[in-house]
């Protein structure tokens, strides 16, 4: 155990999960600034939802697809303004989002990409990746066969 976990009294994992937590939180705030004009346009001052909460709704959403009645109770709304939120965020993500999401646009650009993930994976030819998404790759066989093996 390291002298700061043993400071602390955490094990390794516990740490590890806190500094991650902390690191959610940090970009969801990053997030929430950087929607909150467009997520506090148009709202019914009468009984305002926070754009921190308009967002922390949309991303407990995204994931699971829960029905908007299931998700409304989180932060007690109806089932019509969850979807209208859910609406409303998701159109000021994407409005942000080739701000922050984006292929390697440079010649140099893709080479970097290339290397940085060949150091991380070593899987060749690699310029950007997306979580979940599944695009089949045929095999070579051999001796490297089961390299090329879906294991999600």
């Amino acid at each position: 155990m390291r002298l700061r976990e043993k400071e602390l009294g955490l094990h390794h994992k516990e740490v590890k999960a806190k500094l991650e937590a902390e690191k959610n939180r940090a970009d969801v705030e990053i997030a929430e600034r950087k929607l909150s004009i467009q997520l506090l346009q148009s709202q019914n001052l009468r009984r305002a939802i926070s754009s921190l909460n308009k967002l922390l709704l949309t991303l407990r959403f995204l994931p699971t697809g829960d029905l908007y009645i299931a998700i409304g109770g989180f932060i007690s709304i109806r089932k019509t303004t969850a979807g209208r939120i859910i609406k409303q965020v998701v159109n000021a993500l994407c409005s942000i989002f080739p701000q922050h999401v984006f292929l390697p646009r440079t010649e140099e650009e893709q080479m970097k990409a290339e290397i940085d993930f060949f150091m991380i994976s070593r899987f060749p030819r690699v310029i950007g990746a997306m979580d979940c998404t599944h695009i089949k790759i045929k095999s070579p066989g051999g001796d490297n066969a089961e390299v090329y093996r879906n294991r999600k």
